[in-house]
């Protein structure tokens, strides 16, 4: 298991995320490198992919001056996350991380295997080796909840499962339960064993902080 990096206490960085998975994914990740709650300047996490694109020239101009740490995730955007990258941001500036779960944060969940079998009270062996293999790890894990979760886990299903005939692909506390999960259970460091998208963002952060003390 990875060691925790030192403190940087004048470290400080701003935050914009799709929703309120994604900001309790990403500040889990920012604790697992010692960077904390009083160090997260602004969190932007309210109008999704779309919103986020729309107002990335002006976070990239913000980065110029600061340091922000930006999550879009990857869908099915691009094959891979670089040319993602590139197609949506060509010139980022000094302060710019932007980050890409491939292909969604909940990749970055499932990949914390034993935690998440916990959560959903099913066996482990029921999660792929490789989630950023998954076309539609969302999906995935929706199928997973209404395949395997037992009902005794009646109330867990009924958060994360969408009303039948429901537009909606998840259920109506799916954002709020998978948020709670994070914040409580998850971890980074075990999850980016098996994510290659994770492992780069939190490399990308302690690169950060080595440069901050420089």
């Amino acid at each position: 298991m990875r060691c925790e990096t030192p403190a940087v206490p004048w470290l400080q960085v701003n935050l914009a995320v799709e929703g309120l998975v994604d900001l309790a994914v990403i500040t889990r990740v920012l604790q697992s490198v010692s960077i904390h709650q009083n160090q997260i300047r602004r969190r932007t996490s309210s109008g999704g992919k779309s919103r986020i694109l729309q107002k990335l020239h002006g976070y990239n101009q913000a980065a110029k001056f600061a340091d922000w740490l930006i999550l879009l995730d990857l869908d099915q955007d691009d094959e891979c996350a670089p040319g993602y990258l590139r197609s949506v941001l060509p010139a980022p500036s000094t302060g710019m991380m932007l980050r890409i779960p491939v292909r969604e944060i909940e990749t970055w969940l499932l990949a914390d295997q034993e935690k998440m079998a916990n959560f959903l009270g099913i066996n482990s062996a029921n999660f792929p080796d490789n989630p950023e293999s998954l076309n539609d790890p969302k999906g995935f894990l929706i199928d997973l909840v209404n395949r395997k979760c037992p009902q005794r886990y009646r109330q867990l299903r009924k958060d994360l499962l969408p009303v039948p005939e429901s537009a909606k692909v998840v259920g109506p506390y799916y954002p709020d339960r998978i948020a709670s999960f994070a914040e409580k259970h998850w971890r980074a460091e075990v999850a980016a064993e098996r994510s290659d998208s994770l492992a780069r963002c939190i490399r990308a952060l302690e690169e950060l902080k080595r440069q901050s003390v420089q």
